[in-house]
């Protein structure tokens, strides 16, 4: 077959992928990484309930599929997440382990304590959230960032800062928060959330622009589907610069479920051309261990993974 980049042995995609008019305006990274969340924004799906031993299995075959890094729960919820986040850190997998946390020094702890090697500090930014839901200011915010952080940084952990609902930020709010953080307590890196997945990819390409400029450290990507625009959105992050892809296999995530990170992967292969690790031939098998696992139906016609995609009657 030919060695156009839209073609191989295994698919055919479109040349106006490549013409000069759409790749001179990415500005692709040279390397992107995968940061699993089905173990815990996963859970959050209506319905769904995560055993131990599921997350630990489901953990293994994340790890042989190439993830690396994944989000192994909020060991502050339950000691049983607790437990199951020890017992995947003691597995030595090749994927770094991530806990989620609230912006508490004690959650952090908490973290180092389960032996995650990362931790994402979620705080609220978006406007809805701070005006009617927790009544506070961004400078409420900052002040219950900056301890985490430091705690986070001392201890060794690597500190996602994840402002949630970025996307529904009042520009002010996130420009002040992020420039506190930086000049008190400076994170490894950025979350950009779309927690209610209501926004075009061109402003998702702004907000990472934006907050690549105003701090100069990475940015991690994290959408929703509710329009969607999950998979879309993450991949336009891509082309500001963003580094990381959160998401979650099948789909699945709280309401209409995060950015399936199956369609992710391989969008970052054979539309970007980027070179990833993934064992793709392991997808079918991936998406029904989660399926049987979660208990959560999967569409017969959901792309890379339905089991009828290839059918026409």
């Amino acid at each position: 077959m030919s060695a156009a980049p839209w073609r191989s042995d295994s698919y055919w995609t479109s040349p106006y992928n490549h013409v000069p008019e759409v790749r001179n305006n990415l500005s692709l990274p040279s390397k992107v990484i995968l940061h699993d969340a089905t173990l815990r924004d996963g859970e959050q799906t209506p319905g769904i309930v995560l055993r131990k031993e599921d997350k630990i299995e489901i953990a293994i075959m994340l790890d042989r599929f190439g993830i690396e890094r994944i989000e192994a729960g909020m060991p502050a919820v339950a000691s049983e997440d607790a437990e199951a986040i020890r017992e995947i850190s003691r597995l030595k997998l090749k994927a770094k382990i991530f806990a989620f946390a609230r912006a508490t020094v004690g959650d952090i702890e908490l973290a180092k304590e389960v032996g995650a090697d990362g931790v994402v500090i979620e705080v609220p930014i978006g406007q809805p959230k701070l005006e009617y839901q927790f009544r506070w200011t961004w400078k409420d915010v900052l002040d219950k960032s900056l301890g985490s952080i430091k705690r986070a940084r001392e201890i060794g952990l690597t500190a996602v800062f994840f402002p949630y609902d970025t996307t529904r930020s009042k520009p002010e709010d996130l420009e002040n928060l992020l420039k506190g953080v930086m000049n008190e307590a400076p994170p490894d890196s950025i979350g950009v959330v779309d927690t209610m997945g209501c926004t075009l990819p061109q402003g998702i390409a702004f907000l990472v622009q934006k907050v690549r400029k105003l701090t100069g450290l990475p940015v991690e990507i994290h959408t929703h589907n509710d329009l969607g625009l999950g998979v879309a959105n993450s991949l336009m992050a891509v082309t500001a610069g963003a580094t990381v892809i959160h998401g979650c296999i099948n789909g699945i995530g709280e309401r209409t479920g995060n950015a399936a990170l199956e369609e992710v992967a391989l969008g970052l292969k054979i539309l970007y051309q980027l070179d990833v690790p993934y064992r793709f031939e392991m997808l079918p098998e991936l998406s029904r261990s989660v399926r049987m696992r979660t208990g959560f139906p999967l569409a017969p016609n959901k792309p890379v993974v339905g089991e009828r995609i290839f059918t026409r009657e």
